[in-house]
């Protein structure tokens, strides 16, 4: 199956939208279907609201403008003997594996909103919306991780932008 390159893809492609209604899309700054679906830049603000010896908590704002079009607030509590009640991850493919196999079949990385500045990096870990078999229970996977950067972050701030993004 072919893929869509949704940043390629013009919005006249979408059923109801003629050149009048593109014209006055393009406007706006939204000249693809992906303007249309990801409407970017996102700022993210993080407030500290407390930090102790024993945990921490933040305040995290995504922006788009002058809009909120998210808030959470996330509390991470410092690791201590007997925090390892948590069942262990399912096993999923490695994740150069699952890139291989997205490239062999031609396709392109999902533009997930989070991925576009390059900080965190994100792969479907699970069949998409198209092999979906019938049988199985319905189950998305995505696998993620903090992209490697120039300043590396702290393990405590790992475990905030793994928080927000899950």
């Amino acid at each position: 199956m072919a893929s869509l390159k949704l940043d390629t893809l013009p919005l006249t492609f979408l059923k109801g939208v003629g050149p009048v209604f593109a014209k006055k899309l393009k406007q706006l700054g939204i000249s693809s279907v992906e303007d249309l679906l990801f409407p970017l830049p996102l700022r993210y603000e993080v407030l500290r609201l407390r930090e102790t010896r024993h945990g921490d908590t933040r305040a995290i704002t995504a922006m788009q403008g002058d809009h909120k079009v998210f808030h959470m607030i996330a509390s991470f509590k410092t690791a201590e003997t007997g925090d390892e009640h948590q069942p262990p991850a399912p096993a999923v493919e490695a994740p150069e594996a699952v890139i291989a196999a997205r490239e062999a079949r031609g396709e392109m990385q999902f533009p997930f909103p989070v991925v576009q500045a390059g900080r965190v990096q994100m792969e479907w870990a699970s069949p998409s919306f198209f092999e979906f078999d019938r049988n199985d229970s319905p189950a998305l996977r995505l696998w993620m991780r903090v992209a490697p950067s120039d300043t590396p972050l702290s393990p405590r701030e790992r475990q905030i932008v793994m928080a927000y993004l899950s």
